[in-house]
């Protein structure tokens, strides 16, 4: 695993993205993907227990920004599949589309 990359766990909600703050906060459950009529991918889910509303893949609790973070240090597919066994290559392209979609919400940093 390279160094720098987040291990999976969870962070306090305060240390979250604010784009992903604001989500999670204006919706309780996985209702976030339904968010102004867009229908995001079900593999992508958040609820207040688990994870504190990080969204993470689904059955899991392997949080979207571990993924993407793994992906932004460069490793590949492949590499990301064998660290997390649980995860298929469909959740690792939902993680972009999720990352995608964040990337077009205005907030104020």
């Amino acid at each position: 695993m390279n160094e720098g990359v987040y291990n999976s766990g969870c962070f306090p909600r305060d240390q979250r993205h604010s784009g992903v703050r604001q989500l999670a906060d204006q919706n309780s459950s996985s209702d976030w993907r339904q968010n102004e009529g867009v229908k995001m991918n079900p593999r992508i889910t958040s609820d207040p227990n688990i994870c504190g509303g990080e969204p993470c893949i689904k059955d899991t609790r392997i949080p979207v920004h571990v993924v993407l973070s793994h992906l932004a240090a460069g490793e590949d597919y492949d590499t990301i599949l064998k660290n997390f066994p649980r995860l298929k290559r469909g959740d690792i392209l939902a993680c972009l589309e999720y990352a995608a979609y964040i990337s077009t919400e205005k907030v104020a940093l």
